[in-house]
């Protein structure tokens, strides 16, 4: 019997298109310097090498040489953010109508996914809340909030620079008269996100976070974080969270007990994007609706277990259902057996 042959698969990344990249490690030898390019999702530990033949490129709009790709099957598309890597995104887009082939996450989809098109793209859905949100371009400390009114978003609101991620430079604006709060910003004619606060403290006063992963429509409970402040990031797990038994376990039942079934939003929200995969951060209103904070493509799946803050999240089924999907995409309906 013929042997079966590992699905070929096309990884692209993407350079910003500030044409930027950040070196995570030197060495003397070129081979061992490592480089992490901004604007892109770490998708690579979704991928079974020993299931799927992975090439990775790295595209961007500078003079390169000409690159020959074998043949391929699917593209995986890591290129994520849609306000840093917009043109390589575009790119991407090209290199899938040259090559033919399937491509996973759409780069005109990513395209759509800055937080004042989602507004707009998910305000109509049941079942969700979604604050306004508005792209604007001030000069001066001055212009924010008159420009931020002009646009339907009026205090308290949050206000950021465009293509940030992780709460970089994340600032909350109380009122008309707080922008004492936006010096850290510099207004050369960068982009910043202006988005209506939303109170989501709950009954017992703490703040409390949920994340999700979606793969092909399919939602995977990734944490809950509960914090005594509005701003929640994983690294401030420990401040409350590490000391307080009943928390931990409410986060496991969220993990062991979720179900698609009780949370039908994300099947639409997965329709509605048009995105393959994707992760969403969000509240629970006290009428049940979720509180979208964010949705996109950018969420990393997988922590390093190295890292204190290491959630240690089961992410072998998020691992499974992104080797089905890529496997329908090309065609093959069942894993690579194993060899023996």
């Amino acid at each position: 019997m013929a042997a079966v042959s590992r699905v070929s698969v096309l990884y692209i990344l993407g350079m910003q298109d500030s044409n930027e990249i950040e070196v995570s490690f030197l060495s003397p030898d070129p081979k061992r310097r490592k480089y992490l390019y901004v604007g892109n999702v770490h998708l690579m530990p979704l991928i079974d090498r020993n299931e799927f033949h992975v090439i990775e490129l790295v595209c961007g709009d500078v003079p390169a040489d000409e690159a020959t790709v074998p043949n391929i099957d699917v593209i995986v598309n890591a290129v994520c953010d849609p306000d840093s890597n917009k043109q390589t995104l575009a790119l991407v887009a090209g290199i899938q109508r040259q090559l033919g082939v399937p491509i996973v996450n759409r780069p005109e989809r990513v395209l759509e996914t800055t937080r004042d098109r989602l507004y707009q793209t998910l305000a109509s859905l049941t079942g969700v809340t979604v604050p306004a949100a508005a792209r604007i371009t001030p000069h001066r400390r001055a212009d924010v909030i008159p420009m931020a009114e002009d646009a339907g978003v009026r205090p308290p609101l949050i206000v950021r620079e465009a293509g940030t991620h992780g709460g970089k430079g994340l600032t909350l604006v109380a009122a008309s008269d707080a922008t004492d709060e936006l010096e850290s910003f510099v207004f050369d004619g960068r982009d910043l996100y202006v988005t209506r606060y939303v109170d989501f403290r709950s009954s017992d006063g703490l703040y409390r976070k949920y994340r999700v992963l979606v793969v092909n429509g399919v939602p995977f409970p990734r944490h809950m974080i509960a914090l005594p402040h509005w701003m929640i990031h994983s690294k401030d797990r420990p401040l409350l969270m590490n000391n307080r038994p009943d928390l931990q376990e409410e986060e496991q039942r969220f993990l062991s007990d979720f179900s698609p079934d009780r949370f039908p939003v994300f099947e639409a929200l997965a329709s509605t994007l048009g995105l393959d995969y994707f992760g969403v951060d969000f509240a629970l209103g006290d009428d049940g609706d979720m509180i979208v904070f964010e949705t996109n493509c950018c969420f990393r799946p997988i922590r390093d277990p190295q890292d204190p803050v290491y959630d240690g999240a089961d992410v072998s089924r998020v691992k499974a259902a992104m080797g089905e999907l890529i496997r329908a995409r090309a065609g093959r309906t069942v894993p690579l057996p194993l060899e023996r």
